[in-house]
């Protein structure tokens, strides 16, 4: 089992629907968000800085890409999907 997200700046939300959970990390662009999840039965503390996002499929095309190379980052930015292009 992967990462448990159980908190998003000092607020519960573990088991929380997405609709519940985007409330507390969207936000202001440059704002801070502290994130504290479940990895491995222990928690983990990090702060993001918030900022745009194209859309959630651009973000899951770069999770996608960061897994596939083994890396937290793909090798290269990945553009939103155009009417012409296939979807994954």
């Amino acid at each position: 089992m992967g990462d448990v997200l159980a908190e998003v700046d000092g607020k519960s939300v573990y088991r929380s629907p997405l609709s519940h959970i985007s409330k507390y990390l969207l936000g202001p662009e440059n704002t801070t968000a502290k994130v504290t999840f479940i990895r491995a039965g222990k928690l983990v503390e990090v702060s993001i800085v918030r900022a745009p996002v194209a859309s959630l499929l651009c973000v899951r095309r770069i999770s996608d890409a960061a897994k596939a190379a083994g890396t937290d980052q793909p090798a290269t930015p990945l553009q939103p999907r155009t009417n012409q292009q296939s979807v994954m």
